[in-house]
């Protein structure tokens, strides 16, 4: 899970996730979406193949208290074409 802490729209959000390849071979992601309409995620790539970081934006104004929601995080891989990574925080007006 991926805990962003107290999320305001307008606000920088502080934390950045990584995404590393352990395997043998390279595995690309290729994109990232988010399932909260409020949260907007940036994809950047590190080393190809081996890397990636996510960074979010509060492209909205997230509903007051706790939320939960889903990164969908799309690969290059036949075995995982698609990663869920659960998000949680709390909006604050």
């Amino acid at each position: 899970a991926i805990l962003l802490g107290a999320v305001r729209k307008g606000r920088p959000i502080p934390l950045v996730a990584q995404v590393k390849n352990y395997g043998n071979a390279p595995a690309r992601v290729l994109s990232a979406e988010s399932k909260l309409v409020f949260l907007k995620p940036v994809l950047r790539t590190l080393r190809e193949g081996e890397e990636y970081a996510v960074s979010f934006e509060a492209a909205g104004a997230p509903p007051p208290g706790p939320f939960e929601g889903l990164l969908i995080l799309r690969t290059d891989q036949a075995q995982a074409k698609e990663i869920s990574v659960k998000v949680l925080g709390t909006g604050v007006r």
